[in-house]
């Protein structure tokens, strides 16, 4: 049988050219409709004539290949299913239709630049990834996604009041992990990765980072590792911190502005962007300076008021002439 009851779901199975095609779909309408799909491509291939694909088979190949690797897979998938109502039974050359009538929903919806761009960016790297790699298309659909203009960069950060008054409005647990967020600029995902043997000579390695390079991170004053909140949950995480932003009055604040802080905290603190880029583990100095480069101007000023003051007057003019 070609459709069968899989799970909570229904799955396709087809053999082509000695390879079994397997997959599972929510219902037995959408089973139905991809094995329809699947058995025209297979004549579309028996024929010589190039195979049509649709939206939702590339974007599934790419969160189930490329995106999968990525330590923000799960927030990938929540915005996926955003884009489902517009990607179902579209074909993949309706692509840059199918991003204009993203973009007019959105900003009729009144979301945010930076929201409605995250959802483009999702389709132009799928339409790319279908030109360049899979070989499903014969053009380059995603260059014609454009994102919108106008987004502009966060950048909050806390005061060490703030983050106490949102340490004394939350639970153990979620308490813990504010404050290893704000003294060590881990990421969400990071922190959730820690474990008892992550800690190595008072410092802690991270392995599982964005960008799958490991770094070592000193352990500011006060914090232990026996302390640490492990087997926290990212639901228990998130749902704990909104409750205690709610509670402490800063319903603005998102956890990963924890992150900031603490980079602004180090900049602040000790004029050095270098500092603040292996802390955080950014791959360059640029992208440290472009979030922190604005803080060290008053740290520049205290410095040059440091500077000795130097008998200048009188200098640059000429001797007098002899009698």
């Amino acid at each position: 049988m070609p459709i069968r009851r899989h799970g909570k779901g229904w799955e396709v199975r087809l053999q082509h050219t000695g390879r079994r095609l397997s997959r599972t779909v929510a219902t037995r309408q959408d089973a139905q409709s991809l094995e329809a799909r699947l058995r025209q491509r297979i004549n579309d291939t028996r024929a010589g004539r190039a195979p049509a694909y649709t939206l939702e088979e590339a974007v599934h190949r790419w969160l189930t290949g490329e995106a999968k690797a990525l330590r923000s897979h799960a927030n990938l998938l929540n915005k996926t299913r955003l884009l489902y109502p517009f990607i179902k039974g579209r074909g993949l050359h309706e692509l840059p239709d199918v991003a204009a009538e993203v973009k007019a929903a959105g900003l009729k919806a009144g979301l945010q630049v930076a929201t409605i761009n995250r959802r483009l960016a999702i389709l132009r790297r799928v339409g790319k990834l279908a030109f360049r790699r899979w070989g499903w298309i014969e053009a380059d659909l995603g260059s014609r996604v454009g994102l919108l203009p106008g987004e502009t960069e966060r950048k909050i950060q806390a005061s060490p009041e703030q983050v106490e008054a949102l340490m004394a409005a939350a639970v153990p647990a979620v308490r813990q992990a504010v404050i290893w967020g704000a003294l060590t600029g881990m990421r969400k995902g990071e922190l959730l990765s820690v474990e008892p043997h992550s800690f190595v000579n008072g410092s802690l390695r991270l392995t599982e980072t964005k960008t799958n390079r490991a770094r070592m991170i000193p352990l500011a004053a006060g914090l232990r590792a026996k302390d640490f909140p492990y087997g926290l949950t990212e639901p228990e995480l998130d749902r704990g911190f909104r409750a205690a932003r709610k509670t402490a009055g800063m319903p603005w604040l998102q956890f990963r502005d924890l992150r900031r802080t603490c980079g602004s905290w180090i900049v602040q603190r000790t004029g050095s962007l270098k500092a603040a880029q292996d802390l955080l583990g950014h791959s360059t100095i640029t992208i440290t300076a472009k979030h922190y480069a604005h803080l060290l101007d008053e740290h520049v000023r205290d410095a040059v008021r440091t500077l000795p003051r130097l008998g200048l007057a009188g200098l640059g003019r000429g001797k007098k002439k002899a009698a």
